[in-house]
């Protein structure tokens, strides 16, 4: 008699434990985590590819320095041949078009 109460207080507790991990399973994987060596080799496959991709832009950032500089240097030499060539006349752009009346 005297288990009768305590089984009444359990059972209902350990079942609906249950239903939740089974409803839980659905969403979640139940079990320990893995913080094991797959994960960092992961970490650091991540880290390695991260570290040539940083070079890489390094090395396009300086290419892109040095073609900057050059087209600096072509673009001087290009002020000096228009100067001598002397000034070109542009054709004046035509005024812009009226802009329409709105009706109040």
């Amino acid at each position: 008699m005297l288990y009768t109460g305590l089984i009444k207080r359990i059972l209902p507790f350990a079942l609906t434990f249950a239903g939740g991990l089974l409803i839980a399973s659905f969403f979640v994987t139940i079990g320990t985590p893995n913080f094991g060596s797959r994960h960092r080799e992961n970490r650091r496959n991540e880290v390695r590819e991260l570290r040539i991709e940083t070079d890489q832009l390094r090395r396009e950032k300086c290419n892109l320095r040095r073609e900057i500089e050059e087209l600096k240097m072509d673009s001087s030499n290009w002020d000096r041949l228009v100067e001598v060539q002397g000034d070109l006349e542009l054709p004046v752009p035509p005024p812009p078009p009226v802009a329409p009346r709105r009706n109040r």
